[in-house]
């Protein structure tokens, strides 16, 4: 299984907020749906105001 760091921004009210995340997956698809279920889950934020800005998978 593979490591990938992704990096992004979420809209909480009237603020922008900036993430960092490391999952655990197969590919990115995988673990960029891992990040929408977590963020909105945690912090009850909308698909839609979740932006990804990069995904890199990690050398370890």
């Amino acid at each position: 299984m593979k490591s990938f760091e992704v990096h992004g921004t979420f809209k909480m009210g009237d603020k922008i907020q900036n993430f960092t995340k490391v999952f655990n997956g197969m590919n990115e698809k995988g673990v960029i749906e891992k990040v929408y279920c977590d963020i909105g889950s945690r912090h009850r934020v909308k698909r839609g105001n979740i932006e990804i800005l990069k995904v890199e998978e990690r050398k370890e």
